[in-house]
């Protein structure tokens, strides 16, 4: 039987949302009202290439069925064909979090003028779990070769992650000078309409992001690339 050396790194479905802090400060009267901003809000973009945890308990039919939970996703790869199995998987989620702290100008008459003061976001990955069939044994051939293999596509992740962190910036950086003072009398529904904001204005970049990460592991996960691999041991 020939080696299924397929390890796509799967990207579960993007995980977005914002955590709202902010001084109490919206039905959502249009900004006329207000005067403009005084400063310019602060922003602080991270980026979290992940912990990589190894995991050597499975079988290569369990491997299997966690590949298949995973084929939902529109990057998941196909096997190349029936008669090879999975040795090992890379698993990870994306994540994009925001925080927005808005501040409060009393205008009277229980009504606000709100302001973006602080926008923090964070984007990459919590885990990144790979998984190594347990009937190797660490330090064999196949070990060393699926690990090898793993470690590739665990750099395609950080690598795509670095690439679009520029663009992240800029794209933020836009929406936020889009963002006009909102004349308030509830502090939540002003944070929440300048949080979708940022995230309409990011959402296209995860796109981006998901087609470069499906065409770097793609060039890893192909069958000559298997054979290749494959061909470096006696037995599988």
């Amino acid at each position: 039987m020939m080696i299924f050396r397929d390890f796509p790194i799967r990207l579960l479905p993007l995980s977005l949302w914002g955590c709202l802090l902010l001084v109490p400060v919206t039905s959502l009267h249009a900004a006329a009202a207000c005067p403009r901003a005084d400063h310019k809000p602060k922003i602080v973009i991270q980026s979290n290439p992940g912990t990589v945890k190894y995991d050597t308990s499975r079988t290569r039919a369990q491997l299997a069925s966690i590949r298949a939970s995973q084929t939902t996703s529109s990057r998941a790869n196909t096997s190349p064909g029936k008669d090879w199995f999975a040795t090992g998987l890379t698993v990870a989620t994306l994540e994009f979090n925001t925080s927005l702290k808005v501040q409060a100008k009393s205008q009277g008459k229980s009504r606000y003028c709100a302001y973006p003061v602080i926008i923090e976001a964070t984007i990459g990955y919590n885990t990144i779990n790979v998984y190594i069939a347990k009937r190797y044994k660490k330090g064999s051939c196949q070990y060393l070769t699926i690990l090898e293999h793993e470690n590739n596509h665990v750099a395609v992740f950080r690598r795509v992650l670095s690439n679009h962190g520029k663009k992240l910036r800029r794209d933020i950086e836009d929406a936020v000078r889009n963002l006009q003072p909102l004349l308030v009398s509830n502090p939540n529904q002003a944070a929440k309409k300048m949080n979708n904001a940022l995230k309409r204005k990011t959402k296209p970049l995860f796109k981006q992001i998901n087609l470069a990460l499906d065409k770097a592991n793609g060039k890893l996960d192909t069958k000559k690339n298997y054979l290749r691999e494959q061909a470096k041991c006696s037995s599988w």
